[in-house]
């Protein structure tokens, strides 16, 4: 995972980390371990946060399949 191509779509977001978390549907503690690749991002996580972050598939596999 490319954490500063994602880090780069959490900073832009209208979002608030508590609102990202609220939205990937965990804790802001396990959000972030999942944005500091801590902890990996599941298949439905990833689809999570390309709806979230409004991310096409080139972007997607940039960020999460590099």
């Amino acid at each position: 995972m490319d954490n500063e191509k994602l880090a780069e779509y959490v900073k832009k977001s209208a979002f608030s980390i508590g609102k990202q978390a609220k939205i990937m549907g965990m804790s802001r503690s396990c959000w972030y371990r999942k944005r500091k690749g801590i902890s990996e991002f599941t298949v439905p996580e990833i689809e999570k946060c390309c709806y979230m972050f409004k991310l096409n598939k080139k972007e997607k596999h940039s960020i999460f399949f590099n």
